[in-house]
């Protein structure tokens, strides 16, 4: 990530191939070849009535998400985004809908112009680089912080024996600080212009880059 960071990287990204980079490095266009050419119109054709807990769920959310940003606020954005994540909810029966997904959502919607490619981006996002992969119970958030306490302690020791001067156990104290940087990568943690380019690095870098980025903000 410092090579990246040193060679003014983030700096020659523009707003036009970051949709491009993001496709790129989650094998959007291969995953979309192997689930086939109707698969995700026929997940957006299902009906939700054996669902209406989570499609409810994401209707509540939707307004949530991003709610300053014009597009995702638009009728058209909100639409884009409940269709995205219902049909991701039923592509993924085991997690359906999670906390923090609407916001991964909304961010790709911002870069990606093409629905299907927005959807898959999604389910690269949530399998592979978010830690442990996103679940409900957030047990892999929990092992998560867990990494970076101990990742702390070894690489920043003068931090954490500050933080562990605060009489609060420091993987508690983690927990309560870095909920947004595992769960939806930043989105409504750092303002939006960063989180878009330290995006770009952890599709590139992968999710190691996640517990970096956290060490640097620490």
């Amino acid at each position: 990530m410092s090579s990246l960071l040193q060679g003014g990287y983030l700096k020659e990204v523009s707003k036009q191939r970051r949709g491009r980079l993001w496709r790129l490095c989650a094998r959007t266009s291969l995953l979309r070849e192997d689930a086939g050419e109707q698969y995700y119109k026929h997940l957006c054709e299902l009906r939700m009535e054996d669902h209406a807990d989570v499609a409810s769920e994401i209707g509540r959310d939707l307004g949530r998400s991003m709610p300053d940003i014009p597009y995702i606020a638009s009728p058209e954005g909100q639409e884009r985004l409940r269709r995205c994540l219902l049909a991701y909810s039923a592509h993924n029966k085991e997690l359906g809908y999670s906390q923090g997904m609407n916001f991964i959502a909304a961010l790709l919607l911002l870069h990606l112009e093409d629905d299907e490619d927005t959807f898959w981006t999604l389910h690269s996002v949530v399998t592979q680089l978010i830690p442990g992969g996103l679940t409900r119970t957030l047990t892999s958030f929990k092992i998560s912080v867990l990494v970076l306490c101990d990742l702390l302690k070894t690489l920043a020791p003068d931090i954490y024996l500050e933080l562990e001067g605060l009489e609060i156990v420091v993987s508690e104290l983690l927990g309560m600080v870095c909920p947004q940087w595992f769960i939806s990568l930043f989105v409504n943690a750092l303002p939006l212009p960063l989180v878009v380019k330290l995006w770009d690095i952890i599709f590139l870098e992968g999710s190691v880059a996640i517990f970096q980025i956290g060490i640097a903000i620490l």
